[in-house]
């Protein structure tokens, strides 16, 4: 008797232990529980904030990964058509399509399962928005001008094109491309004009044909019109393409972005000028070498350039007219200092003015007949530049082409200079011009042309440069359904 009840307070104790293990787990436990709950759900606020951070920078870069295809191929650019080959260029297709690549790198398993999956982050975009942004035309094209310095910078050296600068250098230093030598033409006339009236005057004669004749008079004439038929004789090789200037981005009213972002914001300087010159000569065509591509709306684009009319002759014309005055305050520069070409106009004039009875115009004679002189050797060197041969800037006397006799017989071309290894041709004297060329001015008529050649590509019909993105600041609110909100910026750019 006494033995069991000894056991049953052994087995009572017993069970009392056990009992007491089971409460100090059931207290364990939920403290566990907090723990493991705590840290799945910070690991939880850490996923999303990861998720955020990754799928915003994948989304980006699928954006500027849509670059425009045939700006890359044309002009070696990178610039989002934010049309994408729509109408109408907007920033709204744009967030659009960064929203709809971040939607599905949030939600990937919803593509590519039929079933129902849980999604343990379930992050959705609140809100997104561009707070700054760059468009091509901005700051007067400073923002392409960024990526072709950058492109002209890792493929050249300044080096390489220094020899243009100097050419420029020769031209301004002289004032070539200001000296008008046809106002100081028309005053020697009228001078001669009166004398030879006064003479009438005195001597009683008729005073209805007081002009006198100078040696190779009739170049004086063709300033006064085209000089493509003078100075080309194939004019059917001649390219006569239109356009309407109004349609492109130097004559509409342009979509403006916030400008170039403070990190890429630079100071332009001449030498900036000289790869951006350079660059226009390798990407666009000229007389004497088309653009390859036959895409080309207009032939002559560097003429189009520099001189900005809608069609390729009036171009075309402009330029040999802005070539002519440069030739000849050159040529007339040599002139003066050429003692014996002055002594041979010399002896012109006396006989000239001898014969009309005016010996007092005589040094007025000389210095009209000195400057005809120069006229008709400038004529005779566009002929020589447009095909393709070479004259200097500066003449010698190697160089020089027309003789006295050359030129009193009416004689206006030459091919002594296309023997010259030395000198500047056609494309030289372009490189010049765009180098006095105003900066703003330049880029907005490269935009035109741009413009026009990609507009003639396929898909592209309604192509607009201010419509195109180079960089873009992106902020965004984002949410999750278990509660959360976080907020991000982003700044992307082409470099």
């Amino acid at each position: 008797m006494i033995f069991l009840v000894e056991l049953h307070l052994m087995q009572s104790q017993s069970n009392m232990k056990k009992a007491e293990i089971s409460i100090y787990l059931a207290l364990t436990l939920g403290i566990v529980l907090s723990l493991v709950l705590t840290l799945v759900e910070g690991a939880r606020q850490s996923a999303i904030k990861m998720q955020i951070e990754c799928v915003t920078d994948m989304g980006l870069h699928s954006v500027f990964a849509e670059y425009h295809r045939e700006l890359l191929s044309q002009y070696d650019l990178f610039f989002i058509d934010t049309s994408y080959g729509r109408e109408f260029p907007s920033l709204a297709n744009t967030e659009q399509h960064l929203n709809s690549f971040m939607e599905y790198n949030f939600n990937p398993a919803m593509l590519l399962f039929t079933f129902q999956v849980k999604d343990w982050l379930s992050i959705y975009t609140q809100n997104l928005s561009f707070s700054e942004y760059s468009i091509a035309t901005d700051e007067k094209g400073n923002v392409v001008k960024r990526q072709i310095l950058q492109y002209m910078r890792d493929k050249y050296l300044i080096n390489d094109f220094i020899q243009a600068n100097e050419n420029k250098r020769l031209v301004t230093d002289n004032h070539l491309h200001e000296t008008n030598i046809s106002s100081e033409k028309q005053r020697l006339r009228d001078q001669i004009n009166a004398e030879m009236s006064e003479r009438n005057i005195r001597e009683n004669e008729d005073n209805t044909d007081n002009t006198v004749e100078i040696p190779s008079d009739q170049v004086n004439q063709v300033k006064g019109m085209s000089l493509i038929p003078y100075i080309i004789t194939s004019q059917e090789k001649v390219s006569r393409k239109l356009i309407n200037p109004t349609e492109y981005v130097s004559g509409r009213e342009l979509l403006i972005g916030t400008g170039i972002p403070k990190i890429h914001q630079e100071d332009f300087n001449a030498q900036d000028e000289i790869f951006i010159g350079e660059y226009l000569i390798e990407k666009c065509g000229y007389y004497l070498k088309e653009k390859e591509k036959m895409n080309a709306v207009l032939k002559y684009q560097l003429e189009y350039i520099l001189a900005g009319k809608g069609n390729d002759y009036d171009n075309l014309s402009l330029i040999a007219n802005r070539l002519l005055l440069m030739r000849e305050a050159s040529n007339m520069m040599y002139l003066w200092s050429n003692s014996a070409k002055s002594a041979e106009a010399e002896t012109a004039a006396a006989m000239i003015s001898a014969i009309a009875l005016i010996p007092e115009a005589e040094p007025a004679i000389k210095q009209l007949i000195l400057l005809t002189w120069a006229t008709a050797e400038s004529i005779c060197d566009l002929k020589v530049l447009y095909k393709g041969g070479k004259v200097p800037i500066m003449k010698s006397d190697q160089t020089w082409q027309l003789s006295f006799l050359q030129f009193c017989l009416g004689v206006t071309s030459s091919d002594q200079n296309q023997r010259n290894s030395t000198g500047q041709g056609y494309l030289d004297y372009l490189r010049i011009l765009l180098l006095m060329q105003s900066p703003e001015e330049k880029m907005m008529r490269f935009f035109d042309v741009m413009e026009m050649d990609i507009r003639n590509t396929e898909d592209n019909e309604n192509f607009q440069l201010d419509g195109c993105l180079d960089s873009l600041t992106m902020e965004a609110i984002f949410k999750s359904h278990y509660g959360y909100q976080y907020s991000i910026k982003r700044f992307y750019s082409y470099e």
